[in-house]
C-alpha cells in the first residue's frame, strides 16, 4: 500500500513539473485539482473511508497474509490485502472479498498460541477420580506422540466439571498450543481417549431417561373377555347372526328350514 501511494504521488508531480517545463501556465490547473479533489472527496466517502480504516488495520498489524482469521462471519485464511479490501478464502473454498470499511471486528486465531478446548461426558456410574486419572494418561500419551508432541505447549489443565447433563457429569479441560492447531490437538486427544476407553471396555456417558409407571384402579374384565371371547355390540356371540322380526326384535335368531317340509 505504502508503494502503491509513493508511485502515485511521483506520478502527479511529475505530471505536473512537466506541464510547468512545457510553458502550460499550471496554477489555474492545480486550483481545478483542487476542487475537483474536494468533489470526488465528497463523493467518494466510502473509498476514504476504506482507505483509511486499511491504513489503521495495517499499521496496528491486525491482518497479515495467511493469518486464519474469523471476519464478519466468514473464517477462513487471509490470501491478500490490497488498498481497501481483504480478500478471504472460507473453509469451503469460496473467496469473499470485504472492504476494510465493512469489518466489523476481527478474530485472528493466528497470533501467538491457540487454546485446544475439550468438553467430555463420562458415565453416571464412572468414579470422578478415575475419570480424572484416565483423562491425565490421555493427555500424558498425546504429549509423547511424535506428530502432536511439538504443538502442545503445556499440560494438560483440568479446569473441573463443567455442568451436569442428562445425568452426567461434563468435564472441562485444555491444552495451549501452537497457533492454528487447537483443533487438531483436540481431535486427536478425543481419538486417543475414545480408544483407550475401548480398550478398557468403557462407555461414554449417554443420556439417561428415567420413566416411573403408575398403575390406576379398575374393574375386572368379564369372563368372555378374560376366554379371549368377543361380543358385537348386540351381544352375539361369534357367527351367530341376527334378523329383525315383524315385531322389531333385532335379536331373534334365524329359523333354519325344516328338511321334512
Amino acid at each position: 500500500m505504502i508503494r502503491n501511494i509513493i508511485f502515485a504521488t511521483i506520478v502527479i508531480i511529475a505530471a505536473i513539473v512537466g506541464l510547468a517545463n512545457l510553458g502550460v501556465n499550471v496554477t489555474p490547473l492545480l486550483a481545478g485539482a483542487g476542487v475537483i479533489g474536494l468533489a470526488v472527496g465528497f463523493g467518494a466517502q466510502t473509498l476514504v473511508q476504506d482507505l483509511i480504516t486499511g491504513i489503521f488495520i495495517l499499521i496496528e498489524d491486525s491482518l497479515a497474509v495467511d493469518d486464519f482469521v474469523r471476519i464478519n462471519g466468514h473464517t477462513g485464511t487471509v490470501e491478500g490485502l490490497t488498498l481497501r479490501t481483504v480478500r478471504l478464502r472460507d473453509l469451503d473454498g469460496i473467496v469473499h472479498i470485504i472492504t476494510f470499511s465493512r469489518i466489523e471486528s476481527i478474530h485472528n486465531m493466528s497470533r501467538q498460541f491457540g487454546i485446544a478446548l475439550m468438553k467430555i461426558r463420562i458415565p453416571f456410574d464412572m468414579p470422578i477420580d478415575d475419570a480424572t486419572e484416565l483423562m491425565h494418561d490421555t493427555a500424558l500419551a498425546l504429549r509423547q506422540d511424535p506428530m502432536m508432541r511439538h504443538h502442545i505447549w503445556s499440560p494438560l489443565e483440568m479446569q473441573g466439571i463443567d455442568h451436569f447433563e442428562d445425568g452426567c457429569a461434563i468435564l472441562r479441560m485444555r491444552f495451549r498450543t501452537s497457533p492454528e492447531m487447537q483443533w487438531d490437538v483436540a481431535r486427536a486427544f478425543n481419538l486417543l481417549l475414545k480408544q483407550r476407553m475401548e480398550e478398557q471396555a468403557l462407555d461414554l456417558g449417554v443420556p439417561r431417561l428415567s420413566v416411573s409407571m403408575e398403575g390406576m384402579g379398575g374393574g375386572r374384565l368379564d369372563g368372555s373377555r378374560e376366554r379371549g371371547e368377543s361380543r358385537d355390540a348386540a351381544g352375539r356371540e361369534p357367527g351367530e347372526a341376527g334378523v329383525a322380526d315383524p315385531a322389531g326384535d333385532t335379536n331373534a335368531r334365524r329359523a333354519s328350514p325344516d328338511p321334512g317340509t
